[in-house]
């Protein structure tokens, strides 16, 4: 019988990490062959424990490879929209703002709070969708307000 490690049940196939976790199959695995979710782990934790040295860094290296903006053009943008969402006006003080870029042309286009920056990626940027969603909560507002 096959040792078994919490509820996992061993087989002769199966490979596990030091920490029990199945890493049979190559998703489980970077290319070094460690446990994914291991190694997750321990970047969160290290992040946690680093936080004054990694957050700035990541943010700086994220910005300057995924839009290619530097934090001098951010800061730039930043001042020029007075430190507040281009939508909504408002800001979280213990976030940062996120840079909005069309998906299409990868075009940085402004910097937005992160409730408007995630509505706008849950419709795509689909403006035939937002007008519609207006529309539908313009029609409820007044039923609710009849019905009340």
């Amino acid at each position: 019988m096959a040792p078994k490690i919490g509820v996992l049940q061993l087989t002769k196939r199966m490979k596990v990490c030091k920490h029990g976790h199945d890493v049979s199959f190559p998703e489980a695995r970077n290319k070094s062959g460690q446990c994914i979710v291991c190694l997750r782990k321990y970047q969160a934790a290290y992040k946690r424990a680093n936080r004054d040295k990694w957050t700035p860094y990541d943010a700086k290296y994220h910005r300057k490879a995924k839009y290619g903006i530097t934090e001098l053009d951010y800061a730039r943008m930043f001042v020029e929209q007075n430190g507040v969402c281009a939508t909504c006006k408002e800001t979280d003080p213990k976030k940062a703002l996120s840079v909005d870029h069309d998906h299409a042309t990868g075009k940085v286009r402004a910097l937005l709070c992160t409730k408007c920056n995630l509505a706008l990626g849950k419709v795509n940027d689909n403006i035939a969708l937002l007008e519609a969603m207006i529309t539908y909560l313009k029609e409820h507002r007044i039923d609710s307000v009849v019905n009340s």
